[in-house]
């Protein structure tokens, strides 16, 4: 084909080309131009209009909206030294956000509901920081994360999930992230127990049995009178929370060191630390077999059987579920990987305090002594291959 056979048709490509990059080009532009905000809470839409428009309402009143943040002083996040004696402090949220939206939205969402356009592909799911539950923390059990538990998991990422490690950001861009992570936590939180409280006399459901007339009356009573302590209230006391996650005196340290897998266990001197590790491990004191298997591969009977919702009624899936109501298997402990991290204290910790929001117990409060639990976590780094110098003979007597 001769040169000018083939100049109509480079002419007509290039002409596509130039077409398909004008038509990208308004579309990015469109959706970079959109109109985002954060969206209320599923417990928040259970409510009649009126009371649900008054959740917004003091939701954005303590906490801004998408495209202006605030968050009152007393809030467990950053604040920037004021220039003079004139000055106040000031958030570093609009920059955390920015971290966030390039970082983190992809899979955690707007709201840091776990809902970002990549979260369906993924499992285990992103986390859904409106519960205010960070899975694997250094904490007692019962409280929140701690600053250094948010900034590890940025940092270092979960190992075995889609949540990936940050390593080439500064300390201070994960720490506004971290801030950020706190801000949505706060602020789903906060929504969702309000809404939650509304709910018991103003739900639709409530609605539908009695007089509409009625509740309207009522309910406008409630949003002037109780609604704007109440959420006030409910912040200020999540915000103590939060800040006291980071007192000392809230994280979990063991006394002792562990002893090395064929010394002598300090609970029970008369056999191996890993031999008590691993009766702990079958017996019903310890019941780690009936859910992580006799041969720790995550096949307890627990993954096979129909457990109850909170509310009472029955999952329609048998197996374990988390307080996000996803099914959660298990870890398999001869696969190696610990989500929560495989140094022995980390492993200490998950069975003192549990993984918050999920069903596995913190033993540190059911009965097991520290000395106890130091056996357990050598045997479970035996099933995950440590130790590869002790044979099945050890456990035979």
């Amino acid at each position: 084909m001769t040169t000018k056979k083939l100049l109509p048709i480079i002419a007509l490509v290039i002409g596509c080309v130039l077409f398909i990059s004008i038509v990208c080009f308004f579309m990015f532009n469109a959706w970079k131009k959109r109109e985002v905000e954060f969206a209320t809470h599923p417990a928040t839409n259970q409510l009649i209009p009126s009371v649900k428009q008054a959740i917004v309402d003091n939701s954005n009143r303590v906490y801004g909206t998408y495209k202006d943040l605030k968050i009152p002083q007393t809030a467990p996040v950053q604040w920037t030294t004021p220039a003079d004696e004139k000055g106040e402090p000031q958030h570093r949220l609009l920059n955390a956000q920015a971290l966030y939206t390039q970082h983190c939205l992809m899979c955690h969402g707007v709201n840091g509901a776990g809902d970002g356009p990549q979260a369906h592909i993924l499992n285990p799911k992103p986390r859904d920081f409106r519960l205010g539950i960070v899975k694997y923390t250094s904490t007692e059990v019962g409280q929140k994360a701690s600053t250094d538990d948010l900034q590890n998991v940025i940092k270092n990422g979960i190992a075995g999930t889609g949540m990936p490690a940050f390593k080439g950001l500064g300390n201070h861009e994960i720490a506004q992230i971290v801030d950020y992570v706190k801000y949505l936590a706060l602020r789903g939180d906060t929504e969702r127990v309000v809404s939650i409280e509304a709910a018991v006399d103003f739900s639709e459901a409530q609605a539908s049995k009695g007089n509409r007339q009625d509740l309207l009356e009522e309910a406008n009573r409630f949003i002037e009178e109780d609604m704007p302590p109440i959420y006030d209230e409910e912040s200020e006391r999540l915000f103590d929370i939060w800040k006291k996650a980071d007192s000392p005196s809230q994280i979990v340290e063991p006394e002792g060191l562990p002893p090395a897998p064929t010394e002598s266990s300090l609970a029970e001197p008369s056999i191996l630390s890993i031999e008590n590790g691993r009766r702990l491990y079958l017996s019903k004191k310890g019941q780690c077999a009936s859910c992580h298997g006799e041969t720790g591969k995550g096949d307890g009977e627990q993954t096979t059987q129909f457990h109850k919702r909170p509310d009472g009624s029955n999952y329609e899936e048998p197996g374990l579920h988390d307080a996000w109501g996803h099914v959660v298997k298990p870890r398999d402990l001869t696969y190696g990987v610990f989500h929560g991290g495989r140094r022995p204290i980390d492993i200490y910790r998950r069975i003192y305090a549990g993984v918050k929001g999920t069903p596995m117990p913190a033993y540190g409060t059911s009965g097991l002594s520290e000395a106890e639990i130091w056996d357990l976590v050598n045997y479970l780094l035996y099933l995950a291959g440590d130790f590869p110098e002790i044979s099945q003979e050890t456990f035979s007597h």
